[in-house]
């Protein structure tokens, strides 16, 4: 019973049964549909799980690969949004990520509906194992690499805010290429290039350039 939707492929949209207005280009391209609509699959295994998410558009090998009944996502990039998923007794909620560069997003676990939504991440490995932080920007490569469960965070350069491995932020700004702490912190500020985490020494402050900086420079 699904209308208006066009598969180029083997197996692309294989298991279709009401979905409409789906585009499935690729090998096994949105193989797993049922009943989702508006959804669009470039590449091989793009949106290969998903059954009724809706609005969703994924581009490149195995980009939203995960996904089941999330909505309105953007993929764009080798295994861009690749882990996301979720079910909920079929329940189709909008988690309004969006994914631009190699394994950008890659991990990212939407659990409930404030959590894992309203990402955006541009640049290869960008917020690449966040999990169910939300509202976070990450423009860069590497950019908030690490930050798992940190919300509200904005991310501005290569490497910026990067982090390491179980450390979380939580409104920090980073602007400026290998600037980050590796202590958790809230409402910290980095402006500048290689601001390290030697100066950041609590929350809510604000460091604008680095100690190579001689005049001008405000560094607390």
């Amino acid at each position: 019973t699904g209308n208006q939707n066009t598969a180029i492929g083997y197996l692309a949209l294989w298991s279709n049964t009401s979905g409409s207005s789906n585009t499935a280009n690729g090998y096994a391209a949105l193989y797993s549909n049922t009943i989702g609509n508006t959804n669009t699959a470039n590449g091989f295994q793009t949106l290969y799980f998903n059954t009724n998410g809706t609005n969703n558009f994924a581009s490149a090998y195995r980009a939203l690969y995960n996904n089941t009944t999330a909505s309105q996502n953007l993929a764009i990039g080798t295994q861009a949004l690749y882990t996301q998923s979720f079910s909920n007794g079929g329940t189709v909620w909008s988690s309004n990520n969006v994914a631009i560069g190699y394994e950008a997003l890659f991990v990212n676990q939407p659990t409930l509906t404030t959590n894992g939504i309203q990402n955006t991440a541009v640049g290869n490995y960008a917020l690449n194992f966040n999990t169910t932080g939300s509202l976070n920007t990450a423009n860069g490569y590497a950019s908030l690499n690490n930050n798992s469960a940190g919300n509200d965070n904005t991310a501005l350069g290569y490497y910026a805010g990067f982090g390491i491995a179980g450390v979380d932020f939580n409104q920090c700004t980073f602007v400026g290429s290998t600037s980050y702490p590796i202590i958790a912190r809230t409402n910290v500020t980095m402006l500048g290039y290689g601001i390290v985490d030697a100066q950041c020494t609590g929350n809510n402050q604000v460091m604008l350039g680095n100690t190579a900086i001689v005049a001008g420079g405000l560094r607390a």
